[in-house]
């Protein structure tokens, strides 16, 4: 291997994996903040973040999450579109377990056409194991 394309393939490596360290890197600080109990200033952090990067799967996946601990109602809608960025990505199980979440949440906000919606977009994904209530 030349030179040329020794640089030119540690230039895509490290184009590649920077954006990943840079969300694991919000998460771990949003949750520290959490653990601080500022909750506020993790919520705020990883907002910042998805404006930054609103494809990412992952952080979509930890910023749902954050707003529930906090009981956001926005929450629902952060693991929904969490599912659809995994399910673009090929990641079915993470996408499967974005969209139950949205499920539950739905059911615990009251909404059942919500909860209809998005039992319907689990059981795209290959989920048979939810059923709503009567």
């Amino acid at each position: 291997m030349r030179l040329g394309s020794t640089v030119v393939v540690l230039t895509v490596a490290l184009t590649c994996c920077v954006p990943a360290l840079a969300v694991n890197e919000a998460l771990a600080r949003a949750r520290q903040m959490e653990d601080t109990g500022n909750a506020a200033g993790a919520r705020a952090l990883l907002q910042e973040a998805v404006r930054s990067a609103s494809s990412d799967a992952e952080l979509l996946t930890g910023y749902a999450a954050c707003l529930e601990r906090t009981h956001d109602p926005e929450a629902r809608a952060a693991f929904r579109k969490a599912a659809a960025e995994w399910k673009k990505q090929n990641h079915h199980a993470e996408a499967l377990a974005a969209e139950r979440r949205a499920v539950m949440l739905d059911l615990i906000a009251g909404d059942r056409p919500a909860a209809e919606t998005d039992l319907g977009e689990y059981r795209e994904l290959g989920g048979a194991d939810l059923t709503l209530p009567q």
